[in-house]
């Protein structure tokens, strides 16, 4: 039987012991017995784990990290990344993607590249150019204001 005065014993006295079959033995049960709880709790886990998580977090990524790439490719990239969505940048820091995006692709170019590639539109990040500049590619018109009652209305003026 294995006594209390042996676990008080400085640390490096305990490895300085020959190892003899008493106390190969008294280690093997200790492992077994770690081992087998370990898997124990793994298989409560596992038993109790809910099939439906509650919540999963979902990545986007900004296009500029891209910039050097034709946006086709940095949605392929971004896609081959994992990340579910894109955050397209406009002309800040000589980022090329929205303005090639408005002029080139145009707003079905734009989504059939998202589509092709599995991702989702999380932004456009305008810096440079204004909001209006690229308000076709998400399918509305630019605003106008109207002069005679002082309101904005999307795609027509009043008067």
């Amino acid at each position: 039987m294995m006594s209390i005065g042996n676990c008080l014993k400085p640390i490096d006295e305990s490895f300085n012991q020959s190892l003899t079959r008493r106390r190969f033995i008294q280690h093997a049960v200790a492992g077994v017995g770690m081992a087998s709880g370990a898997s124990l709790i793994c298989s409560f886990a596992v038993a109790n784990s809910d099939p439906r998580p509650t919540w999963r977090c979902r990545l986007s990524t900004s296009s500029i990290l891209f910039k050097t790439l034709p946006l086709e490719q940095a949605c392929e990239r971004i896609a081959a990344l994992g990340f579910e969505a894109v955050d397209i940048w406009s002309a800040y820091d000589n980022c090329p993607h929205l303005d090639d995006a408005a002029e080139r692709l145009g707003p079905s170019g734009l989504k059939a590249t998202l589509v092709k590639h599995h991702l989702q539109l999380c932004a456009f990040s305008i810096y440079v150019g204004g909001y209006p500049k690229y308000a076709k590619l998400l399918g509305g018109r630019r605003r106008r204001h109207s002069r005679q009652r002082g309101t904005v209305q999307a795609g027509r003026t009043d008067g």
